[in-house]
């Protein structure tokens, strides 16, 4: 649908006559260039009414003609068309100083000024004295040789110029050049050999720095031209795109436009609209850690394809348009770069086709098109080059440019939003916006549908609005051209799925052209009927009409806010939404005016007083504009309108207590009897008082819930530091805020979700817990129910309020009963509170005393929050790291045992860290510092623990099942046959008094895990050497150590490992043998080893002796089953004084004799069942 209302007005009209006119082009701010057709172009200035004050001529007849401020210059095409009545075609030329004339005292005609005409890039103009005389310089661009041109564009950011030869697009440098002898300068065009083949014939281009548009009558081709090495500068610019060759086709650069994104985490996006639901949250809170907007639409693709079929139409069109006239993405329509350009791509952003009829031919084609750069405005005004009535002049210096494609960007480029487009077919217009700021560019480019009263013929897009020439007359229309661009410069912005809106419809009859100029919208037209001329219009000199040239006086951005206001004032009662839409275009108006520029290098808008004045007095209405804004959505019933109230105060830069008396006041205007609908004209002892009191009852609860909702907006509110409230500012703010919760009559009564919004903007509101902890603790706890059956979130709230105010120290009443609760809670219930508000754990640079109170009370939940934020990327190990060690280093000593819970909170976290690390890395990953100075640490900590006095652990600390022991399926089988999992038998057995097992102490279950996570985590092979050899030294040190031997087994080499397992646990020797044994020579010298203790205790300990006999047993009859007869015979025979004769060794040499037949057996039947099986399957 579209809005007809009338807000817009021309601030004054002059008229004027001329001549026929061939081609026009407007030179803003205040001049207008008419073409004759007697080869004369006469200038004209708007601000005398249109008045003529000098003319230049032209080589031939011009058919169409473009204003370029960059270089101060008019570029033509001029002669007669080609086609099959004969004509050499179009010649493109540019014409400088065209301007000097004016500025002199006295002008001669145009037929008697002189004119030095040369050829682009080939022929230096020589200084003479037509430069004092004010000579003309007419620059011919050399494109005769490729059949005329047909249509030119020229950027106004770089001065290059685009001309079309039919299908080949030409284009050409603008340099500004110095002539050597008399250093002057003048301006020149260079070809840049780039060369691009369309697949249909343009009527109309435009250029914009990088950008090219081209119009056909039933195609349309909106591109990128870039240099392969120029993607780098470009994305410096403000362009991040990726560099290389881009085919050229739209489902091609939608996959490069969606190539670097990451993946959307959809579960804490869920996570998100569950607290927006609960009222926890609003929308736009949510956005900025997850890196999306919210709320996030997905479409599926059949969907996308239905709206992509329709024009690629976004939401926020205001038409909705199923009768859409264009294919969508047609392969036919393709540019592509050729010649001595390889280098250069061709980017295709937007390719549209218009849908023939059922009989082959085209029921539409294109007739207008525009195109309007959206450039952020900057600090001082940036134009170079010398004097004169227009824009920038022919004196900007192009420097060396820094890559071979810088001369497509101008030095605004990185001021570039955007870029809107709107292409008309007879009865619609569609305007598209493409970001080139470097933003994601939309699924959707099509911003907007404009269905015009009546065929249109000419459009114009001005800063402010469209005009639209159509034979009825103008009509003026809202834009959507800036929405996105405003959007992410001012953070907020009117929705843009609001309708258009048609605010001006005037009649003009005969009009035939339509331009602006600057604050002027030019009109001309004619009394004769018929048809508007086509683009390129070839008349004779000896027909001329008289024609009138309508002046326009646009109305100023001040003069459209107020009466859109006023408009939509006049429907605040009867249509709030219409209200609530003119307020959104009116505030649209002034931040287009503010922010943006359709001229490059723009300061500020067209001053009305001076600069400053102006500015300020733009600025003061901005404001103005969103404090209405906010005035409106404040009283909204939905939670998301209130939070976008919110911003656009912030935005109006009101303190609390202006926004505050001025919501009061316009709850109090709402609420007059004379507001309320179809009440406006009774007598007042006719109105009813029911009606009257629910409307006020209304009114003050949506008071009420907008109040609240501004003042929690407030306290969570970010601040720069010039932005800062003081401390008595601070207070008055959660003050007042506190205050209305008391009154507020749904946490009176004490439901769950309005406490639970409660607790979680305690969780969220520093200001709150800073400024007034004592009396939100006083309220939470009034309003919450007994404590132990709250929620997690209620009791993580009263915990931090307790800490707030120290009373979790000072022991004070109520502390037990909020720990309990703590303590009681579901890990799972816990833990996602805790991970939603981990910097309440923070303290600057350290931890906080909330962080210790919960890790006394919840280690294991703390240490896996730590984890989490680990494995998310949200903190850096290397901070955990000095955060828990600088943290332990201020426990230790102190009174409790609280050095001892941060231990065990430290360890469980490096735990469940590497359990995460390990699965994802391979054993060989080289760590990084931090990573393997963590490893260090896990293992230090468990040294510690096995140092450490058998001592009970504290309650709150619950020892890990074996499944959760890192590494432990790593850990070797031989371990679990020595001390301190098995006995000490080779200890016992040698002393002569016999001895019971010792009783375990109290603890020791506790160094017994530590001892097996760090036998585990030495087995893994991941710890680096220099660590083992740490772990070494230490035990040596520490001969007393609990698990001494073991780890000694470990960390010494096999060799050295094997002579003290067989001093002091041969039990093990085996195991060990089987776990770490890889060669012969291993096997050889523990047999050697076995003999020898053999020997040596066979006369001092019985006992002993036995055990070291069995063990050789044990040794033999494991080789005679894992190895042959000729290398169990070479293990035995190796060294001849081995003190066994070969009767002794016969039971295995059989042994190991029958294994082998056994298993040559084995052998022989499998293979044999192998071949049977194959000649069956033959």
């Amino acid at each position: 649908m579209v809005r007809v209302l009338t807000a817009h007005h021309f601030a004054s009209q002059d008229i004027q006559t001329c001549e026929d006119p061939v081609a026009v082009t407007a030179v803003p701010p205040d001049k207008l260039l008419i073409a004759s057709a007697n080869h004369v172009v006469e200038v004209r200035d708007l601000s005398k009414g249109g008045e003529a004050v000098s003319s230049f001529p032209t080589v031939d007849l011009v058919q169409h003609m473009s204003y370029c401020s960059t270089g101060n210059y008019v570029a033509t095409l001029e002669g007669a068309p080609s086609g099959p009545q004969g004509g050499q075609g179009c010649v493109a030329r540019v014409y400088s100083r065209w301007d000097l004339q004016a500025m002199a005292s006295s002008a001669p005609a145009a037929q008697s000024q002189p004119m030095r005409a040369r050829i682009a890039g080939c022929v230096t103009p020589s200084p003479s004295q037509d430069d004092a005389r004010g000579s003309l310089d007419m620059i011919e661009l050399p494109v005769r040789g490729r059949g005329g041109a047909t249509a030119l564009a020229c950027c106004q950011a770089t001065g290059n110029v685009m001309v079309a030869c039919h299908r080949i697009l030409v284009l050409f440098r603008y340099i500004v050049r110095t002539h050597e002898s008399s250093r002057t300068r003048y301006i020149d065009f260079e070809d840049t050999e780039v060369r691009v083949s369309l697949s249909f014939t343009p009527i109309q281009t435009f250029l914009c720095e990088e950008l090219a548009v081209c119009m056909g009558r039933h195609s349309l081709l909106v591109f990128r031209l870039r240099h392969s090495q120029d993607s780098g500068a470009v994305a410096g610019a403000g362009a991040d795109d990726k560099s290389g060759r881009v085919e050229d086709s739209g489902a091609g650069s939608h996959r490069r436009c969606h190539a670097n994104h990451q993946a959307l985490n959809l579960k804490q996006i869920l996570q998100v609209e569950q607290e927006v639901n609960s009222g926890r949250r609003s929308w736009g809170s949510g956005g900025a850690s997850l890196g999306v907007s919210l709320p996030v639409t997905v479409q599926l693709p059949a969907i996308a394809a239905e709206r992509a079929s329709r024009g690629h139409c976004s939401p926020g069109s205001g038409v909705v348009h199923h009768s859409n006239p264009f294919v969508s993405d047609p392969s036919d329509v393709a540019a592509n770069v050729f010649g001595g350009a390889s280098d250069f791509n061709v980017e295709a952003l937007l390719r549209l086709q218009l849908a023939g009829d059922p009989q082959g031919g085209h029921g539409e084609e294109f007739g207008c098109l525009t195109l309007q750069p959206l450039y952020r405005r900057s600090s001082a005004p940036g134009p170079i080059g010398g004097g004169g009535s227009a824009g920038r002049r022919a004196g900007r210096q192009h420097k060396s440019p820094p890559a071979p494609g810088a001369w497509l960007n101008s030095q605004d480029r990185a001021q570039l939003c955007g870029v809107a487009c709107l292409v008309a077919t007879q009865q619609e217009g569609y305007l598209y916006h493409f970001p080139m700021d470097g933003s994601t560019p939309p699924a959707h480019p099509c911003v907007a549908v404009y269905p015009f009263t009546a065929p249109v013929s000419r459009v114009v897009l001005e800063p402010l609005a469209l005009h639209a020439l159509t034979d009825t007359g103008l009509e003026t229309y809202t834009l959507r051209s800036a929405h996105r661009a405003l959007a992410s410069l001012q953070g907020v912005c009117p929705p843009a799925d609001d309708p258009i809106c048609l605010i001006g419809l005037r009649p003009f009859l005969g009009a035939r052209h339509l331009l602006a100029s600057g604050p002027y919208l030019v009109l001309l037209a004619t009394s004769e009927g018929g048809s508007p001329p086509p683009p390129v219009p070839a008349r004779s000199a000896s027909t001329p009409s008289p024609w009138t040239l309508y002046s326009l006086r646009l109305p100023t951005p001040e003069v459209l806010f107020s009466d859109m206001v006023a408009v939509g004032e006049s429907h605040r009662v009867a249509s709030p939404s219409t209200y609530c839409h003119l307020l959104g275009e009116a505030h649209c108006v002034l931040a287009s005016a503010r922010l943006l520029s359709d001229q490059p290098g723009a300061a500020a808008p067209a001053p009305v007083r001076t600069p400053e004045e102006n500015e300020e007095a733009l600025l003061a209405l901005y404001r103005e504009s969103c404090a209405h804004l906010g005035d409106f959505h404040m009283l909204s019933d939905e939670a998301a309108e209130r939070d976008l109230a919110a911003r656009y105060y912030r935005m109006a830069r009101l303190p609390p207590q202006r926004v505050l008396h001025r919501m009061r006041r316009h709850a109090h205007r709402l609420g007059q009897p004379a507001a309320l609908p179809g009440m406006e004209g009774l007598p007042e002892d006719e109105r009813g008082e029911d009606d009257g009191a629910a409307l006020r009852i209304g009114l003050r609860s949506q008071l009420h819930r907008g109040q609240v909702h501004y003042l929690e907006a407030e306290v969570l509110q970010p601040r720069q530091p010039e932005e800062a409230l003081d401390d008595q500012g601070a207070r008055l703010l959660t003050g007042q805020l506190l205050e209305l919760l008391e009154k507020d009559e749904e946490v009176a009564e004490g439901p769950a979700e309005a406490l639970e919004k409660l607790a979680s903007l305690v969780l969220r509101a520093r200001m709150l817990r800073e400024y007034s902890a004592s009396r939100t603790l006083t309220l939470l706890r009034a309003r919450a129910p007994a404590i132990g059956e709250a929620s997690a979130c209620v009791v993580l709230a009263v915990l931090v309020l307790e800490v707030q105010v120290g009373a979790v120290s000072a022991a004070g009443p109520g502390v037990s009963e909020v720990l309990a609760a703590l303590q009681a809670l579901a890990a799972d219930a816990l833990l996602p509170e805790m991970l939603q508000h981990w910097e309440l754990l923070l303290d600057g640079p350290g931890l906080s005393e909330l962080a210790t109170v919960l890790m006394e009370r919840r280690p294991h939940d703390v240490a896996a929050l730590f984890a989490k934020l680990v494995a998310a990327e949200t903190i850096s190990l290397a901070r955990i790291l000095k955060m828990m060690l600088d943290h332990l280093s201020t426990q230790i000593g102190s009174s409790g045992s609280n050095g001892s819970v941060v231990s065990v909170v430290f360890q469980r976290f490096l735990e469940t860290f590497f359990a995460a690390f390990f699965a994802t890395h391979p054993v060989d990953v080289h760590m990084d510092l931090a990573t393997e100075e963590a490893l260090k640490i896990l293992v230090r900590s468990y040294l510690s623990d096995l140092q450490a006095p058998c001592a009970p652990q504290p309650g709150s600390v619950q020892p890990e099942p074996l499944p959760l022991v890192l590494l432990d399926a790593d850990r070797l089988p031989f371990l679990d046959a020595m001390p301190p999992f098995a006995a000490d038998l080779a200890e016992r057995l040698a002393s002569p008094v016999k001895q019971a097992p010792p009783q375990p102490q109290p603890g020791s279950d506790h160094k017994k895990l530590s001892l097996r996570k760090l036998q585990a985590v030495l087995c893994s092979g991941r710890l680096p050497r220099a660590c083992v050899t740490e772990v070494l030294r230490f035990v040596r040190g520490q001969p007393k150590l609990y698990g001494n031997l073991s780890l000694q087994a470990l960390c010494l080499p096999g060799r050295e490992a094997t002579g003290i397992l067989l001093d002091f646990c041969p039990q093990a020797v085996l195991r060990y043998a089987q776990d770490l044994y890889r060669t012969e020579e291993d096997w050889r010298l523990l047999l050697v080893g076995l003999d020898a203790k053999l020997r040596t205790t066979s006369g001092q300990s019985q006992p002993l002796s036995t055990l070291y006999r069995q063990t050789l047993t044990a040794v033999l009859d494991h080789l005679a089953h894992s190895v042959n007869v000729e290398t169990l015979c070479r293990l035995l025979q190796l060294d001849a004084q081995l003190d066994a004769t070969l009767d002794g060794h016969l039971p295995h040499l059989h042994t190991c004799q029958r294994v082998a037949g056994a298993n040559a057996v084995r052998d022989y039947i499998a293979s044999t069942s192998t071949a049977f099986l194959s000649q069956l399957d033959h």
